[in-house]
């Protein structure tokens, strides 16, 4: 058993702009930052004896930079309007300061000794490919539907989401 306390402060920062290339039919390039700072407070575990973990404090931060292209198609009908998209872009992650915890076990004389993990790489790069649709009716009823891959060096990553409301 033990008592974990932590915390982590995020910041966004992004914009893009549309461009309509034919009827209905928009290039919409994007740029995003986002930083990230985690602190976690020291523990000690307890109940295990000679194998309790013993982890010391530790803090990161991270930025990460993505650059997307996005295009997007408008269809609109009576009282609806769908926009399927397709995306593709680059994104780069950077440790600003050091993302490794060290630790120790308890009363095992072969680990007095401190062990560090390295919790992520450095820094990386990953191409972006993906797909969303979006449709909103004049009633107030909104649906967004997202499918992203993400590929790098010994990486790879699928993400899904959705988002529905209705605004009565």
């Amino acid at each position: 058993k033990a008592k974990h306390k932590g915390f982590d402060v995020s910041a966004h920062l992004g914009g893009g702009l549309d461009f309509l290339m034919a009827d209905d039919f928009y290039f919409q390039p994007t740029l995003d930052v986002d930083y990230t700072y985690v602190w976690h407070d020291g523990f000690k575990e307890r109940g295990a004896d000679s194998l309790n973990l013993i982890v010391d404090t530790s803090n990161f931060s991270r930025v990460k930079g993505v650059a997307l292209l996005n295009f997007i198609k408008d269809i609109k009908l009576t009282n609806l309007c769908i926009s399927p998209a397709l995306k593709a872009g680059y994104a780069y992650e950077d440790e600003l300061s050091t993302a490794k915890i060290t630790s120790r076990l308890e009363g095992v004389s072969c680990t007095q000794n401190k062990f560090t993990i390295q919790t992520f790489h450095k820094n990386h790069s990953k191409g972006i490919v993906g797909a969303n649709i979006t449709g909103t009716q004049t009633d107030g009823f909104t649906f967004y539907v997202n499918y992203q891959f993400e590929f790098g060096h010994k990486f790879h990553q699928h993400l899904g989401s959705a988002r529905f409301e209705w605004n009565f």
